[in-house]
């Protein structure tokens, strides 16, 4: 369990309905402000502010090294199937420091 604020509950329940489990309780306000952020939003960010260094570092990982040209079919999939990964990896990264940023910014 982790110890960051996540926001308390994006959706709370009225009063007398909250004798429900965590686990159907919904998601947190963190949650919510990551899944909010839209892919135009995600796609500015990452394409035209983060170099391929940045969002390396971002992940803690190298991007996939692109295979040769005249690689077999399989090799070609595989590669585009981690780049794939990658980009999702970022993304998500992304929306969850912008979502750390939202309830920073509800405190002050």
């Amino acid at each position: 369990m982790s110890d960051r604020d996540d926001g308390g509950p994006a959706f709370p329940l009225p009063l007398g309905e909250q004798n429900i489990s965590p686990a159907v309780g919904g998601m947190s306000l963190r949650d919510y402000f990551a899944t909010a952020m839209s892919a135009d939003e995600i796609g500015a960010t990452v394409y035209h502010s983060l170099s391929r260094a940045a969002q390396e570092s971002l992940i803690g990982r190298s991007h996939p090294t692109e295979p040769p040209v005249k690689a077999l079919p399989e090799i070609l999939m595989a590669y585009q199937l981690q780049k794939m990964q990658f980009a999702i990896d970022v993304s998500a990264r992304i929306r969850f420091m912008h979502a750390d940023a939202m309830l920073k910014a509800r405190k002050s």
